[in-house]
């Protein structure tokens, strides 16, 4: 976004953002927080003032090369951290550098179109009365077999679809 038009990038942004019905984003966590570059302020202050001066920075100004940065702050006694699919206390900046991550690789998590879902689920449902039905075993010949298939059929179609009461659990609005 790099134009005088702030109204207009915003809205050209939210046209590429997969929205789901209630205005969120389902983000891809892709790991711990530490898994982005992370530096103190003072070692920042204190290579510049190195550069300046011609001496050795305590940081390589080539680390930053193309990057985007992000100042903010984040401790637990501030209040700001929140659970996520990749630690129960993830700082809440952290949510902001994914959306930024998962925008620039386009890895948000997306619906699964429904007719994929229902051809994935028939499939399923029919391996799994092919096993039941061509079994010599006993257990597979009884119907709670049967039911304890399609029941474990229902719940991955569930966990798959990354819902079970119609609100996604990784969301960022």
């Amino acid at each position: 976004l790099e134009s005088n038009n702030v109204q207009g990038d915003i809205s050209r942004l939210y046209e590429t953002l997969p929205l789901d019905k209630y205005g969120a984003v389902r983000l891809r966590y892709k790991g711990s927080i530490d898994r982005y570059a992370h530096y103190r302020a003072i070692d920042i202050i204190k290579s510049l003032d190195a550069v300046k001066a011609g001496a050795e920075p305590v940081i390589e100004p080539e680390n930053f090369e193309g990057a985007t940065v992000f100042f903010l702050f984040y401790a637990p006694g501030l209040y700001d951290i929140c659970a996520t699919p990749v630690s129960e206390m993830y700082p809440g900046a952290g949510c902001h550098i994914t959306l930024l991550d998962n925008l620039l690789e386009d890895g948000f998590i997306r619906d699964v179109p429904a007719w994929l879902v229902i051809v994935y689920l028939a499939l399923w449902t029919a391996l799994s009365a092919l096993i039941v039905y061509s079994s010599e075993a006993a257990f597979f010949k009884s119907r709670s077999a049967y039911l304890l298939l399609c029941g474990a059929a229902g719940a991955h179609f569930l966990l798959w679809r990354g819902t079970v009461d119609g609100n996604a659990c990784c969301t960022f609005h």
